[in-house]
């Protein structure tokens, strides 16, 4: 008996989970977008073994990549795809990307590069103007903000350039108070922890107001990828009896976290920090932001709706007053929750139809 393949009528080309990490997120929230409408899509995907880039995860992603050539040129072939989706890596990955771009552009697919990092945007890169040059009759560009769309165009001005914020993959809450639940509020960190994300950061705007005299609770959720992270981790942890680890959370865990937690800090210090889908997480239930101001941060954290704090400010002193202020004066902090959660509900509206838009350039070609 003959068995008929499936007929793919897309390739979705990244990284997925696990590990989880922003890119990987957005690509699965995309294929899911893609096959909600009607879509059957060939996904290749050539994620690392870790977060960590070990020469092992290194390897192992060489050799991921090296099996995948074959399969994405025999499939385009077979099933005659036309259409190429990619979630562009921010370093050297983009060694890979650009194959599989040069063979998309060969064939005359129509490919969509969804940009993800700053890395290739704060500085000038080799790869990502061959990857525009290459593909600059073929592709369209989807980035996260305006200020990503000014930064990308300097490669070409002429590329056809999509704006989709990472808020139309988050769901909206239904937040029913933003009242704070004991007298001094619940501060969170969300994040993969490293010292990039910004946990020391975290730690010492802890301290600094407990040290003031302030009963801070907190709670920290995360995978921890080294051992030098965690022992410094667990030996705060050890000293600050009201702060919590919850480790790696999904799902439900993630609904308890995020209901429970009134300001989130995000310190990062990660210089190419693009949009960071913890931020929308956290404003959709109306949580109060408080970060440095990175890639698309301030696109996304309105005055009134948060804190950006400039990147040339220190951010502890920064956050321990805006803190200090909203315990002073809880109307403030509450004002601030309520416009957070208006804030993150009208960026996802939006940016709903500039997705549904994308999609239905695909699904009724």
């Amino acid at each position: 008996m003959k068995i008929k393949s499936k007929k793919y009528n897309l390739c979705i080309i990244g990284t997925f989970p696990p590990p989880i990490h922003g890119l990987a997120l957005v690509n699965k929230a995309m294929k899911e977008e893609f096959v909600k409408a009607g879509l059957n899509p060939l996904v290749l995907n050539i994620n690392c073994n870790g977060l960590n880039r070990s020469i092992i995860n290194i390897f192992y992603r060489f050799i991921k990549v090296v099996l995948t050539f074959p399969r994405f040129s025999y499939q385009i072939l077979v099933h005659r795809i036309k259409y190429l989706y990619i979630g562009l890596s921010g370093g050297f990955g983009q060694v890979y990307d650009l194959i599989f771009i040069f063979i998309g552009a060969l064939l005359r697919l129509k490919i969509y590069i969804h940009h993800h990092s700053f890395a290739y945007l704060n500085k000038w890169s080799i790869l990502t103007k061959l990857i525009v040059w290459i593909s600059k009759n073929s592709a369209d560009h989807i980035v996260l903000c305006d200020y990503m769309k000014t930064k990308l165009a300097r490669y070409n001005k002429n590329i056809t350039i999509h704006i989709l914020s990472n808020a139309v993959f988050v769901d909206s809450s239904d937040v029913k108070t933003f009242e704070i639940k004991d007298k001094f509020p619940v501060i969170g960190f969300f994040s993969n922890i490293s010292f990039d994300k910004g946990i020391k950061e975290y730690f010492e705007v802890i301290e600094a107001l407990i040290n003031n005299g302030y009963k801070i609770k907190g709670l920290i959720a995360g995978s921890i990828s080294d051992e030098i992270t965690k022992t410094y981790v667990d030996s705060k942890l050890s000293v600050l009896k009201g702060i919590q680890y919850l480790g790696q959370i999904e799902n439900k865990e993630k609904l308890n976290f995020l209901n429970k937690m009134d300001i989130l800090l995000m310190p990062t210090k990660y210089k190419n920090e693009a949009e960071p889908l913890v931020i929308h997480e956290a404003m959709s239930h109306g949580i109060a932001v408080i970060a440095w101001d990175r890639g698309c941060i301030s696109n996304i954290i309105l005055p009134a709706t948060g804190v950006v704090i400039d990147k040339e400010n220190q951010y502890v002193s920064s956050a321990v007053n805006n803190i200090v202020d909203w315990i002073i004066n809880p109307n403030k902090l509450i004002l601030t929750r309520k416009l957070s959660y208006k804030q993150f509900n009208s960026k996802k509206f939006v940016n709903m139809e500039q997705l549904k838009s994308i999609i239905n350039g695909v699904s009724n070609s």
